[in-house]
């Protein structure tokens, strides 16, 4: 089956593509008389853009009203918006941080995700996973 996948590489920053096409089918030992297309819009995010630290903030506070204090370990990991924001990537990594610093909470799973170091020694309390990724971020330059 042959496919061909086009869209736009030169937008600027911010902007969507409104045509990302797929084709499936043409030229194709397989080929039938049938077009599939499929129309995605995708958003360019140069890094360190304030558009990452409005979504990241967003973020933050959905999934700190889903989960406040009571869920488990396991459902705070596994929250949509905690995934999402590892899903940010590296550029999370400083406002994870300073997040850390501001009002620890259990962000070692996505900072360990998404820089996949981990200062923290087996057997650390909360509070010395949080000064582990704080000086580890000091010693990076991040915060």
């Amino acid at each position: 089956m042959a496919l061909s996948f086009t869209y736009p590489t030169n937008l600027p920053a911010g902007s969507t593509s409104p045509n990302m096409d797929f084709h499936f089918g043409e030229g194709s030992h397989y080929y039938r008389s049938s077009n599939i297309s499929f129309n995605i819009d995708v958003t360019y995010l140069p890094n360190n853009s304030p558009n990452i630290q409005h979504i990241f903030r967003q973020l933050v506070d959905e999934w700190d009203d889903a989960v406040g204090d009571t869920a488990t370990i396991s459902n705070r990991f596994m929250h949509r918006a905690y995934q999402h924001i590892i899903g940010l990537g590296p550029n999370a990594v400083p406002l994870l941080l300073r997040e850390l610093e501001r009002e620890p909470n259990y962000w070692f799973w996505a900072l360990a995700a998404i820089t996949r170091e981990n200062p923290v020694h087996s057997g650390a309390s909360f509070d010395e996973a949080v000064e582990a990724w704080l000086d580890w971020g000091r010693k990076k330059g991040m915060i």
